[in-house]
């Protein structure tokens, strides 16, 4: 394996710590909170790097040790943890906020937003923070903050100095409370795949609980009987056992009836769920894009940098939907029976969000809560 292809995966970067010190199988599996097929899947990605002796025992080959110095010869002050603002109609930044960020030891990121107003901001405390800003379409600040973060700034910005404020107009189709600007229909372009081989292409054992994960690649599941189709660059990419499918870099289409419960891990890919009923939802997202049209009573959707879209229909009775944004985007219609009440609830750190309005119901509730920093969530009822 590609030493920095091993690197950029933090469950590969563990193991490989790890295995500083000879460990067996189990030993590694319980360490790392990984059951057999997944441990495996990873070890059979750090080929090269890693080797299994005569004794049963995994550890480093020259290439491995190679790999951990590499790894822990990052500058730990890359290693910081990053605030990313994307996607936004318009960010407005302020002392207090940037105060926060320094006091947390975080750094900032700005990309792909309309508009980006810095005036008001200490200059020094706003280059203390900033790691990046890019493709923004308008900045708003003064000279003596533009010099200062000039250097981090990349792609094509139009800057308008604070006494030329009048001649900014940003259009808000949305009314007072999307004051942030219009929300983007679409944020990520198809991932295109090369030179792909198809390595499975036959029925799959139905179990109504599914875990996919996905480490770089595209997922397509609608409803069906149980089917696979996987095209990766190799055999080694795709494991797969009852109940779980795991792909690296695999374009996946996959048939399946309902599910009781659906887990559903992403690491920059694309998914699509279509027409098909999940009780339970879990997704977890780190970059990528996940498309919905399904039905679901009780929903769980983390994404940190990437964006969900598309329908949820409810039925009657409880049901539940929680999204935790970190510089991402939520973009839902739900269907709810005129009988179901809805409770809302919204914690805000530098973002926007919408959700429908509450009401009582007599067939039931269904509660939305939503933690969002620097993100950009919308909710709204429809058909």
């Amino acid at each position: 394996m590609d030493i920095y292809e091993a690197i950029s995966n933090p469950v590969r970067r563990r193991i490989l710590e790890l295995l500083e010190v000879p460990m067996t199988f189990s030993e590694l599996s319980n360490e790392l909170a990984l059951d057999s097929p997944s441990l495996s899947f990873h070890l059979r990605k750090l080929n090269g790097l890693v080797v299994k002796d005569q004794e049963g025992k995994y550890h480093l080959t020259d290439e491995g040790r190679r790999a951990l110095g590499i790894i822990r010869g990052i500058d730990s002050s890359s290693m910081l943890k990053q605030v990313v603002v994307e996607y936004l109609g318009e960010v407005k930044l302020d002392n207090e906020y940037l105060l926060k960020l320094k006091g947390e030891g975080k750094k900032l990121v700005i990309r792909n937003v309309k508009k980006v107003d810095l005036t008001g901001v200490n200059s020094d405390l706003l280059s203390d923070v900033l790691e990046v800003m890019e493709n923004v379409k308008t900045l708003l600040c003064t000279e003596e903050t533009y010099s200062a973060i000039r250097d981090r700034i990349h792609g094509e910005v139009t800057r308008v100095q604070e006494n030329e404020r009048a001649k900014i107009k940003v259009k808000n189709d949305h009314g007072a409370e999307f004051h942030l600007g219009n929300f983007l229909s679409s944020i990520l372009s198809i991932p295109r795949f090369n030179n792909l081989v198809t390595v499975y292409d036959d029925a799959i054992t139905f179990t109504p609980d599914l875990e996919i994960s996905l480490d770089g690649g595209m997922i397509s599941l609608v409803k069906g009987s149980p089917h696979l189709l996987a095209q990766c660059h190799d055999i080694e990419d795709l494991d797969l056992s009852p109940g779980k499918i795991r792909a690296d870099g695999c374009s996946l289409r996959i048939q399946y009836p309902d599910l009781r419960t659906l887990k559903i891990d992403v690491d920059g890919g694309k998914v699509s769920l279509k027409e098909v009923k999940v009780d339970s939802l879990d997704v977890e997202m780190d970059g990528g894009m996940v498309h919905l049209d399904l039905g679901n009573r009780e929903g769980k959707i983390k994404i940190d940098g990437g964006k969900v879209d598309g329908r949820i229909l409810y039925g009657k009775g409880n049901s539940s939907l929680s999204l935790d944004i970190e510089g991402g985007m939520a973009d839902l219609t739900l269907s709810i029976p005129e009988g179901v009440g809805i409770l809302t609830s919204s914690s805000l750190d530098l973002g926007l969000t919408s959700l429908p309005k509450p009401r009582q119901g007599r067939e039931g509730t269904l509660i939305i809560s939503t933690q969002v920093q620097g993100g950009l969530v919308k909710v709204k009822e429809g058909d």
